[in-house]
């Protein structure tokens, strides 16, 4: 099983010694493969919001429009009040 962390210690004692001996240029390979040793932390990029915030009034006006309206799909009900068909359905669970 690999274990990064200590191969990162294991190349960096040895490219201490190689600099203490004055072999630069082996060192600075080491150098670079302990630089290829890291996983770089990515940024967690989040889609733009595209719909509106669900409010309890929201919701309310949600549940009375699906009663008025039964034979509209949660989809198209997301699509008049702006939001997923998902929140509509949470809406809907909460009577």
């Amino acid at each position: 099983m690999s274990n990064i962390p200590e191969a990162r210690e294991l190349v960096a004692f040895v490219r201490e010694r190689l600099v203490d001996m004055g072999a630069d240029d082996e060192a600075r390979v080491l150098g670079m493969a302990l630089r290829r040793m890291t996983r770089k932390s990515y940024r967690k990029v989040r889609a733009p919001v595209q719909s509106d915030r669900v409010t309890a009034e929201l919701k309310r006006e949600m549940r009375q429009y699906a009663r008025t309206h039964p034979e509209m799909t949660l989809q198209h009900i997301g699509d008049r009040f702006n939001v997923s068909g998902g929140r509509v359905s949470e809406a809907l669970a909460e009577e």
